[in-house]
């Protein structure tokens, strides 16, 4: 695009300083917006969300960045008349999309809970395949009726439903013209693929009917896949919805592999931590946290003869811990936290002061008893 082409609002979008202007107010203020839960904060997240996407992204005009942010005003006056400012109680609104725009919901889990439900899980687990994708399978009319399975990007709404952007003449398309039901599998994080969890969400397929939902649900599909921006407003494109009757999840290697009752997965909350669950994880399982995790296993798993500790999962709770011992036995622990924390920087320090805790017994420190309880620990499964 030559200088002389470019429309001020284009020329404003890619102007470097701008771009990096618009970051850093988000660093500076994220902060202060995170910890309110007013109208004015989710305002501001939610702008600078769209200006940091439309500079971010390859935009061939001024005419589509200000397209894009038209599409918002409007997805936002929506959102303020239907009450989608507070909590987002009956709207079948994408949770994964708004989760930074509205109020923090509170949490009424057990303090005493060690361990996310099955239904968490399966929840946590569809919420963080958004940034894959999955496998959608549909009913072949072009073979006789044979389960057909293709990858699809998908977002989820407020219920957990799983919500589709097809091309009317897509092979899926056509399929659920034919029979309008189908299945989604979704993955989530492992550091191998046989341990990722995962889960296998069935029932009716239909279309997104209402008008301020399929603008709420645009919008969110328009943040997961920046691509979906170009094709929403085609008229070939349209949003369609899984409504899971069935809902089946695998812990990984088989681990907690059992039906799901479906009103509770949709009444289910994903866990807020583990969306960078997995970057936790890799970092603890690189080598420079291998004796730190050796001595854990020492001394609060009560496992001496470790012989090589990696960390499974990471979430709000605790840490999933698979040991090998030198008798080659395979040990699997839940490891909770001496607090709760309700934010990923809260769950890095838990995780830290573990580590930390860990280290000073094994130097033999004492602080005046500060250590006569070890944190909590679950056995879940071992095998030889």
């Amino acid at each position: 695009m030559s200088r002389s082409s470019a429309s001020p609002w284009t020329v404003v979008m890619h102007f470097r300083p701008f771009r990096c202007c618009t970051r850093m107010c988000t660093l500076l203020w994220s902060p202060v917006v995170s910890s309110a839960s007013s109208k004015a904060s989710k305002f501001f997240k939610f702008w600078m969300s769209s200006l940091i996407i439309a500079s971010s992204s390859r935009l061939t005009s001024g005419e589509d960045a200000a397209a894009m942010i038209r599409r918002r005003m409007r997805l936002w006056t929506v959102l303020c008349v239907a009450g989608v400012g507070g909590v987002v109680v009956q709207q079948r609104v994408s949770s994964s999309a708004f989760h930074a725009a509205v109020a923090d919901v509170a949490d009424v889990r057990s303090e005493e809970a060690m361990e996310l439900t099955i239904a968490e899980r399966a929840r946590t687990t569809a919420e963080v395949g958004i940034a894959s994708g999955g496998g959608l399978s549909t009913f072949s009319v072009s073979l006789g009726g044979c389960p057909w399975t293709s990858f699809a990007d998908y977002v989820l709404d407020s219920r957990g439903s799983p919500v589709f952007l097809l091309r009317d003449s897509a092979e899926h398309s056509a399929n659920l013209r034919s029979k309008p039901s189908g299945s989604l599998l979704a993955l989530g994080h492992g550091e191998l693929n046989a341990a990722r969890p995962r889960v296998t969400l069935s029932g009716s397929v239909e279309p997104v009917t209402d008008d301020d939902e399929r603008q709420a649900l645009s919008l969110a599909f328009g943040l997961a896949h920046p691509y979906a921006d170009e094709l929403l407003p085609r008229p070939d494109f349209s949003l369609t919805r899984l409504v899971p009757s069935s809902v089946f999840y695998v812990g990984g290697f088989g681990v907690q592999a059992q039906w799901v009752d479906a009103t509770e997965y949709a009444d289910a909350r994903a866990d807020p931590v583990a969306s960078s669950g997995s970057g936790l994880a890799d970092e603890l399982n690189s080598p420079r946290h291998e004796n730190d995790l050796r001595v854990a296993a020492t001394h609060l798993l009560d496992c001496p003869d470790a012989d090589s500790i990696s960390v499974a999962a990471v979430d709000s709770l605790g840490l999933d811990l698979r040991v090998k011992t030198t008798a080659n036995k395979i040990l699997e622990f839940r490891l909770a936290y001496r607090n709760k924390p309700h934010s990923v920087e809260d769950a890095k320090s838990e995780v830290n002061k573990l580590l930390q805790e860990a280290w000073e017994a094994d130097q033999g420190l004492d602080f005046d008893g500060a250590y006569d309880t070890k944190p909590r620990v679950l056995r879940l499964a071992h095998s030889s």
